[in-house]
């Protein structure tokens, strides 16, 4: 893929590196990207670097006796590298070494101070070789963390901590260690940055423990850390783990409270993950973990009076405060924070809107001597504040958008804030399918939300982020979720916009867009859930089914479907019932998890309780609904058991269905069962009359593809091609070889129009694979051996390793032909 190479650097070197990119884009062709040349007049320039920090595949850091003293260089080199970015240091002064930043000394530099031409030509090479993917293992350093760290926690240099990051490194080799102390003292940002130094450890994984977080969170968190599948055991993790060394950390642990049932899964996950020997286990904590065995703890306390006054100086200079000198009230303002870190961080955030003396009085008037009570005395007394000046909308707003975890988007924000988002009638009706809730032009009119919105993020409590995605959300201080009470009535309107979501991004298959909510999902189905509102979370587990699928939460969608088909078993709705039962035998059918024949027994069974309360004269549509399910399901136990028997069961079960599930009446259900019968067909094939049952599995899939467009629905569309290719090359054993295998091969590539490794990576993988079958059927094995190159990199990305060794086999195989 095309790289898109950020330069940071000090502006006081701004020709220089104007030289470095002119020179770098003339030799590469690549886009290299600088703020004095790449920002135009008028563009909100801090957003604008953010965005293509969090764009960029590759970061140049340039190094000059300038640049190795900007925070702000040093900021964006750390963003860089928690982000997983390819750093390579570039020197164009004469620096000694001791002058580079430690973490970046252990990357091999390019020292343009010494040999220019020499070196522009080994930076050109370089990206050259990341944009083909054939990287050299020293061009660059990647640092995978895993999970996201908030980037205001490495942003801002830490000041008057080396002896804290002493003993916590030291402790972190014998033992789990937790960093001890009241909210705001920087436990966090401490964390964060001995992520940032431990240049020794196969990165780390980072874990904020929440309101339903469990231990099973940070194990998915490893299995992506990993690459290892998203159905690997527990047990195999601890044992990979053995031979790696990571560093695992569990922010805000004190959100696990004590008497809670998951703070034993917890504690267990901890002593599993120390027991490996190959992992370093931090917690942040405000009260420590007394049940973990033999840990360390180290308390953090309030700095020293005058570093206290260099971390003033050091965020206003973060926060671009003008207009005042910070030697003229650095000290005061410390010391009237109580030289808390949090304190001086929103005293300091509010000097853009205030004067120091009004800022420093506020400080002064805080009541208590618990510093936990300060900080909420101080959002109190802000709202109120805010409140006096603004008007009564920002802090109405505010107590409605704490309901939400995770952050917010402007569109959502829009729909939480007015309480006009219904759900559609068919939530209501009991039927198999709602429609999905029409979501668009429910917002407050754009002048009122942005004023809101503006207030809010003036007076620090909401903060503007922009994702790895380029996408640009909101997120509440966690200090203001749990100072400002929740408007009860937001939790409903929160909701129903969630789920309003979720059907709008299952409709259009779109997963991957809808990731970024996982946490407000998670809300929005607890809520109904304490609410008592059973029948409303059922059709929420409908709306979020296959994205929690598509994401790998198994379990989560386990639990939340069977939890919610209990408090409904004693229902008189026939038809909701009805309902739950096809939904547990899909969960069931699609489980990978557990024994896979008795999960498809339970599916059938499942579906066939469902047929005692649809019938075809009641309600034709439900009653194919699940007749294309069962068919589905006998499909997959033909695989274990009773092959030919299952799959004649699953061809009358589609045949049954395609009985209602008419062109006219279900296009894209049609389309759906068809692909279905043209899979069960060709399966059969292989028992018995092989060529008619291939003939009758193409005019199957052909059928569907009339009616199920890439339009419609992208992803089955492909999976449709992908069959019917594979059915083609199946048919070229017995007769048109060569033309059946082009067929194959058409099919294969308009799969690959939507199966893309963006949208699909794991199917992606799958239909390359296919494709390059067919070419080597076709004796073109140089297309063969490209096809299975790029299945390879996905099936591993994936953590499907056997198929990803396999293709290594297949791919050594042919090029051992191709030489003879």
């Amino acid at each position: 893929m095309p790289a898109l190479v950020f330069l940071s650097h000090s502006s006081k070197d701004d020709e220089t590196v104007t030289r470095i990119h002119d020179a770098i884009e003339a030799a590469t062709h690549e886009d290299v990207w600088v703020d004095h040349r790449d920002l135009v007049a008028g563009d909100r320039w801090q957003p604008k670097i953010d965005e293509a920090l969090a764009k960029c595949t590759h970061m140049l850091v340039i190094l000059s006796k300038e640049a190795v003293k900007s925070a702000e260089v040093e900021a964006e080199w750390r963003d860089g590298l928690l982000r997983g970015k390819a750093l390579l240091p570039v020197v164009i002064d004469e620096l000694e070494l001791t002058a580079i930043p430690s973490r970046l000394r252990t990357i091999q530099s390019v020292n343009l101070a010494k040999d220019w031409d020499g070196g522009i030509k080994q930076l050109s090479d370089v990206i050259g070789r990341a944009h083909k993917g054939t990287s050299a293992a020293g061009d660059f350093l990647r640092w995978p963390v895993t999970g996201m760290i908030d980037r205001m926690l490495t942003s801002i240099p830490i000041s008057g901590r080396e002896q804290d990051i002493e003993t916590v490194q030291r402790y972190l080799k014998q033992a789990p260690t937790s960093i001890l102390g009241v909210g705001g003292l920087g436990k966090s940002r401490l964390a964060a940055e001995i992520v940032v130094r431990q240049s020794e450890a196969d990165g780390a994984v980072w874990h904020v423990c929440g309101e339903y977080s469990t231990a099973e969170d940070v194990y998915d968190l490893l299995r992506e850390h990993l690459g290892l599948e998203a159905t690997t055991a527990t047990k195999e993790i601890l044992k990979r783990l053995r031979q790696e060394h990571v560093l695992v950390v569990l922010d805000n642990a004190e959100s696990i409270g004590e008497k809670e049932a998951r703070r034993k899964d917890y504690i267990q996950l901890v002593n599993d993950l120390h027991a490996t020997q190959g992992v370093d286990v931090l917690l942040t904590s405000r009260t420590a973990w007394e049940d973990i065995k033999a840990s360390k703890q180290h308390q953090l306390t309030e700095p020293e009076a005058v570093t206290a006054e260099k971390i003033v100086k050091d965020m206003a200079a973060f926060f671009e405060i003008k207009g005042y000198k910070t030697e003229d009230y650095a000290a005061e303002l410390a010391k009237a924070a109580r030289y808390h870190p949090r304190l001086i961080e929103w005293a300091v955030g509010k000097l853009r809107k205030f004067e120091p003396v009004k800022v420093i009085g506020e400080l002064g008037e805080l009541k208590g001597k618990d510093i936990q009570a300060m900080l909420d005395a101080m959002i109190r007394q802000t709202v109120m504040q805010m409140t006096a000046e603004e008007g009564d909308k920002p802090e109405a707003a505010l107590r409605q958008l704490v309901v939400c975890r995770g952050g917010f988007t402007y569109e959502a924000a829009g729909a939480i804030l007015t309480p006009s988002v219904s759900l559609s009638d068919a939530d209501e009706s009991g039927g198999i399918n709602p429609a999905p809730t029409d979501i668009e032009g429910q917002s407050w009119d754009e002048d009122t939300l942005d004023e809101v919105l503006d207030a809010l993020m003036g007076w620090q409590f909401v903060r503007l982020v922009v994702t790895e995605r380029g996408q640009t959300r909101y997120t509440i201080e966690p200090l203001v979720t749990a100072a400002v009470t929740a408007d009860e009535s937001a939790y409903q309107t929160h909701f129903e916009y969630y789920q309003a979501l979720a059907w709008l991004h299952d409709e259009k298959q779109d997963y991957l867009g809808l990731a970024a909510e996982a946490d407000n999902l998670e809300m929005a189905f607890e809520w109904a859930m304490q609410a008592g509102e059973y029948e409303k979370a059922y059709w929420f587990t409908n709306a979020t089914s296959f994205f929690l699928a598509n994401r790998g939460h198994f379990e989560q969608r386990k639990n939340w479907l069977e939890r919610v088909a209990e408090k409904l078993r004693d229902s008189e709705n026939e038809l909701l019932l009805g309902a739950v039962q096809n939904s547990l035998g899909v969960l069931y059918q699609e489980h990978p998890l557990g024994d896979k024949s008795e999960n498809l027994k339970r599916a059938v069974q499942a579906y066939e309780a469902v047929l005692q309360h649809y019938t075809p004269e009641a309600a034709p549509l439900d009653y194919a609904t699940i007749q294309n399910n069962l068919g589905t399901a006998y499909s997959e136990l033909a695989e274990v058991s009773e092959r030919e028997a299952n799959l004649k069961r699953a061809v009358q079960a589609y045949e049954a269905a395609l009985q209602h599930y008419t062109p006219e009446a279900a296009p894209l259900d049609y389309a759906m069962t068809q692909s279905n019968l043209g899979t069960a067909y060709r399966d059969l094939a292989q028992l018995s009359e092989s060529e008619a049952n291939l003939k009758r599995a193409l005019a199957a899939y052909q059928a569907a593809l009339v009616y199920g467009t890439p339009e419609a629905a992208p992803l089955d569309y492909a999976t449709t091609q992908n069959n019917l290719g594979i059915a083609y090359r199946n048919l070229s054993e017995f007769e048109d070889q060569e033309a059946n295998l082009k067929r194959a091969l058409a099919a294969y590539q308009a799969a690959l129009v939507y199966r893309t490794p963006e949208a699909a990576p794991l199917a992606y993988a799958m239909t390359r694979r296919n494709l390059g079958n067919a070419y080597e059927d076709l004796e073109d094995l140089k297309q063969a051996i490209a096809c299975w190159r790029e299945a390879e990199v996905y099936y591993r990305q994936m953590g499907v390793i056997d198929n990803a060794n396999l293709m290594l086999k297949w791919i050594e195989e042919a090029e051992g032909r191709e030489h003879t």
